[in-house]
């Protein structure tokens, strides 16, 4: 689990995220003009290559003929240019379905649950900051009977409690809002741990609002040690190394860095796995290629299917799926061929980083 950890990273950016240094052959904002004239770095093509992972390979063999292809033209070529190379990747392209108008409706629904559990979670963080207030006040918890004073929140059918249940956690939303309001005293926060927060430590999910990661890492151990001790131990290891991984790509992001590899992350709350940074050229070639890619801001991601003779249409993040609720899932672009989607996803977070 360290190494898997150390190597890939969890991202959870769609609710909670506190809001980039262009790559080698990208324009200075990160655009990309993609006609047969702009030039792409050897760099460019050899990191689309090696970011192919084995169960990529796997999925679809064709492209290790690709790959072959790729590396004869690069092999005694300097200078190259971005449709002779995307011209390769594009024999290789994997179309989905057809984009029909139900589709397009489904999106429309897809936001409603977006803005559902936008308002779940900020009720959560409510009452969490009520307990929180009388925890710093009085030192102590609320009882039955203080609680009573609260104000009312409209919570008993809340989402995150359903997702805590998928992660084995089972907890009322007083519980949850009590249990909120200790962490962020551990954390030295002006309030309660979000619980979006509290989700992605549970899940193994990055947190890149910066302000926040910084107070987690100066009480990681204690915040680790406390999970531990009232969630289970087996979580001890997963918030000390999503804590140190939110560090390392926070701080990525803060130097610029405007787009990543990504994959889907199929299990737990959802979410995608991103890796190494890449070039705009390069996170292209993904595109064409029908993998997933990550960028930090929405024009960003929209950049990377901005590409010549292909169309492209965003898509609000899936949330209530048949595999159940998944907030960590984002908004992303898809790129069209001829009105078929290819595989991929290109995610953004609602907020520029």
């Amino acid at each position: 689990m360290k190494s898997k950890l150390l190597t890939i990273l969890f991202v959870f950016l769609l609710l909670f995220s506190s809001a980039g240094s262009a790559f080698a052959s990208s324009n200075g904002d990160g655009s990309s003009k993609n006609d047969s004239s702009t030039a792409i770095s050897r760099e460019d093509v050899e990191a689309f290559i090696n970011n192919i992972t084995p169960e990529e390979f796997e999925k679809r063999p064709e492209q290790y003929d690709m790959v072959n292809e790729l590396k004869e033209l690069i092999e005694n070529r300097e200078q190259l240019t971005f449709d002779e190379v995307a011209s390769i990747v594009d024999k290789y392209n994997l179309l989905r379905d057809q984009v029909t108008e139900e589709s397009r409706e489904d999106s429309s629904l897809q936001e409603q649950q977006v803005i559902a559990l936008q308002e779940q979670f900020s009720e959560i963080d409510a009452l969490a900051q009520e307990y929180y207030d009388f925890y710093k006040l009085h030192g102590k918890l609320p009882s039955e009977k203080d609680v009573e004073k609260f104000a009312t929140f409209d919570v008993s059918v809340s989402d995150a409690l359903k997702v805590l249940r998928d992660l084995g956690i089972s907890y009322t939303e007083r519980q949850l809002a009590a249990r909120l309001a200790i962490l962020g005293t551990i954390a030295a926060l002006d309030g309660p741990l979000p619980v979006g927060d509290f989700i992605a430590l549970l899940s193994g999910c990055v947190i890149l609002g910066y302000d926040l990661v910084s107070s987690y890492n100066r009480s990681a151990t204690a915040l680790a040690n406390d999970i531990g001790k009232n969630e289970g131990r087996s979580y001890i290891k997963i918030v000390s190394e999503t804590i140190a991984i939110s560090v390392t790509t926070a701080a990525e992001i803060k130097k610029g860095t405007k787009h990543f590899v990504a994959n889907l992350n199929y299990g737990g709350a959802g979410g995608i796995i991103v890796g190494s940074p890449i070039s705009l050229n390069a996170a292209q070639l993904r595109a064409k290629n029908g993998q997933d890619t990550f960028s930090t801001a929405n024009k960003y991601a929209e950049q990377v299917v901005t590409i010549k003779d292909y169309d492209k249409e965003w898509e609000p993040p899936h949330i209530l799926t048949r595999y159940g609720i998944k907030p960590n899932n984002l908004p992303h672009w898809h790129l069209l061929k001829n009105g078929s989607r290819l595989e991929g996803h290109h995610f953004h977070p609602w907020y520029p980083l």
